[in-house]
């Protein structure tokens, strides 16, 4: 853990501690059972299109690689909804970063 300071340090022991407690006490009845993956579709759907209604050129999806090289380009990871909207279709234009550009404008 060398680079970090004492804070963040002190920091990720209790958040380690937390959950290392956490998991061998919680019981069934407090977290309920998930059997599947939300799913983002209807509001794709409705985001596309409201750019289509307003206007806005949307071009196809961003593939799983257009993904990681942004991704690791700008050093962060889409989260769930905002990836499932630019797999459907990509906005362009002003106000919209283009992510397959190098170097993307942000």
């Amino acid at each position: 853990m060398t680079g970090l300071n004492p804070a963040h340090i002190a920091g990720l022991r209790r958040l380690s501690a937390r959950a290392a407690s956490s998991s061998s006490s919680t019981s069934s009845s407090s977290f309920p059972e998930r059997n599947s993956l939300f799913s983002f579709s209807s509001v794709v759907d409705k985001v596309i299109t409201q750019l289509h209604n307003s206007g806005v050129e949307v071009q196809p999806g961003l593939s799983d690689a257009e993904f990681a090289r942004a991704e690791a380009e700008f050093g962060f990871v889409f989260p769930p909804d905002l990836r499932a909207i630019l797999a459907a279709g990509m906005p362009i234009g002003a106000g919209f970063p283009d992510w397959r550009s190098n170097g993307a404008r942000l």
